[in-house]
């Protein structure tokens, strides 16, 4: 499993690292359930630990009780698939347990719901509503307000180092590492360079250390960034006290709707949809125009004007110290 993690995912299949974290701690949570649920320890671990109703009752506990999306579940489900098919290519007794987890069924059917964004007024209301001058709201602030400046993914900007701004610029902008380790450069707003300005010299001083992420962890130290757990949770906070203002804003409100909101109002603002693509990140026009929601009709009038586009330049769970995370927390 450990060399599943750090070797084969990382330098044979070249995921990226958000994409091996997501599936360490799928891993995580399976060997919890096995350790709590099961009372498996590392000496009784073995192949018939993956039998497919252990796994079946896992995905039912994780999405009742853990409170997993059907959308989450069904990845997670996806790990330990992936992590059976490299375990059954070492050791054939391994391949049967591979065989039935595959005909483990998905809880999401067809195609996933259409990602909802909130108009530019609920937003307002939304960024009204994070009211307050300690740390942790201003850190909030910022966050919220450069994930909607610039459509980044949330673990895009929780990823984010010192090193990585370059304010001083003419034109102000960050560069990010997407998926696939594909690195793309993305712009400021002023009012967002003024606000980070701030925000660093706060936090970090007039010489901040440009490996230190920009939204660390306050309980693990400036090496560790924000989880995306954490920032999902105070999102809510905020969602939660903007509702009774502004109904239109979900109480339940994600981060992935603050992005999905950005570029649905860049549209709106009649920009160019290849710039948008790319400022997402997508691989094609047509993925954000599937993103977006938009009908074929206006997908090829679109893509009649396109243009050239911008230049590329909290794990919430503990670790069980001595038990089967042990195997691959090394």
């Amino acid at each position: 499993m450990n060399d599943w993690l750090k070797i084969y995912l990382p330098n044979i299949r070249f995921r990226s690292m958000n994409t091996v974290n997501a599936y360490e701690s799928a891993l995580s949570l399976f060997l919890d359930f096995l350790e709590d649920k099961k009372q498996i320890s590392v000496s009784t671990l073995s192949e018939e630990c993956f039998r497919r109703e252990w796994i079946e009752e896992w995905i039912s506990f994780i999405h009742t009780d853990k409170h997993n999306s059907k959308r989450t579940c069904d990845m997670r489900l996806s790990c330990i698939r992936s992590l059976l098919k490299y375990l059954s290519s070492k050791n054939v007794l391994f391949l049967p347990y591979y065989l039935d987890a595959c005909g483990i069924d998905k809880l999401m059917r067809g195609h996933a719901k259409q990602v909802e964004g909130i108009s530019k007024h609920a937003m307002t209301e939304l960024f009204a509503a994070i009211q307050g001058n300690d740390k942790t709201v201003c850190r909030d602030r910022i966050f919220f307000t450069v994930m909607y400046d610039t459509g980044a993914r949330v673990s895009e900007i929780l990823n984010i180092r010192i090193r990585d701004l370059k304010l001083d610029d003419k034109t102000p902008y960050v560069i990010i590492t997407g998926k696939g380790g594909k690195p793309r450069t993305l712009l400021f707003s002023s009012n967002t360079v003024i606000m980070l300005v701030s925000f660093i010299k706060e936090n970090f001083g007039e010489h901040p250390f440009a490996d230190g992420f920009l939204f660390y962890s306050r309980v693990k130290g400036r090496s560790v960034p924000v989880s995306v757990d954490a920032i999902n949770s105070r999102l809510k906070v905020y969602a939660k006290a903007a509702h009774g203002i502004c109904p239109e804003i979900p109480i339940d409100l994600h981060t992935h709707q603050i992005r999905h909101s950005a570029c649905t109002h860049w549209y709106q603002d009649n920009i160019n949809i290849a710039k948008i693509s790319r400022y997402l990140g997508h691989k094609s026009i047509e993925t954000t125009m599937t993103y977006l929601g938009i009908s074929k009709e206006e997908l090829a009038e679109a893509l009649a004007k396109r243009e050239s586009v911008v230049a590329n330049n909290e794990s919430t769970y503990n670790s069980v110290k001595g038990g089967l995370r042990s195997l691959i927390d090394r």
